[in-house]
């Protein structure tokens, strides 16, 4: 099969250079314009066919290109909309997108309050204190931003082997309400007395005790 393959591919070439032609052509056709298209949709074709080998779309990471795709938006809709019938025709039908979007947004639950749930944390922290994480979690990379100083005491793996060998080390267990502690970490601590518990909106901390002291108590 190979000789044949061989054989193709020079008439891949050429069609791919046809193909690219034409692209040159309308592109140039679009004047200015051409570059708010590309950025829409080149960008966001090249992660889709990243995305068939490896899961690499994020909600988040996809506003990095929502700017660039509503400027092509935009500029096909100055183009069609040359009229005021148009243009009060196509208000009219962005109206619904605008109230699934409104809608959407009123019911979303207040994002988590890191700064707060941190700024509590740091003030009952003491010499040795352990911060067991998740590793590699959208929603606990905020916390990390204001733990930055801290950052010695976290512990993102390895959480059992950590708490049996630091058995003289409080340990703070981080949490949120949309995402519980790994199961391997309720197991490291379950047998350390519950000192202290921490909250804010959306996120929880609780402090495990050195294998000793008595009483859980709540801020």
């Amino acid at each position: 099969l190979l000789p044949w393959a061989a054989l193709l591919v020079p008439r891949v070439l050429d069609g791919m250079a046809v193909l690219l032609e034409g692209v040159r052509q309308k592109l140039r056709r679009c004047g200015p314009a051409a570059i708010h298209v590309l950025l829409a949709l080149l960008p966001f074709a090249a992660l889709m066919c990243v995305g068939l080998l490896t899961p690499i779309l994020k909600s988040r990471g996809m506003i990095t290109f929502v700017p660039f795709l509503v400027a092509a938006c935009t500029l096909g809709w100055l183009q069609v909309c040359t009229t005021p019938f148009r243009r009060v025709l196509l208000a009219l039908i962005l109206l619904w997108p605008l109230q699934q979007s409104l809608s959407f947004n009123s019911t979303r639950p207040e994002p988590n309050d890191h700064r707060s749930l941190v700024a509590d944390l740091k003030e009952h922290l003491e010499a040795g204190d352990l911060i067991f994480i998740r590793k590699k979690d959208w929603v606990t990379t905020p916390s990390l931003y204001h733990l930055f100083e801290e950052r010695r005491r976290l512990v993102a793996e390895d959480w059992a082997r950590v708490a049996k060998t630091r058995r003289d080390a409080r340990i703070w267990v981080l949490s949120y309400s949309d995402i519980p502690p790994p199961p391997e970490v309720v197991e490291a601590v379950k047998n350390r007395p519950l000192l202290l518990e921490l909250t804010s909106r959306r996120c929880r901390a609780t402090l495990h005790d050195a294998l000793s002291g008595t009483g859980p108590k709540s801020h």
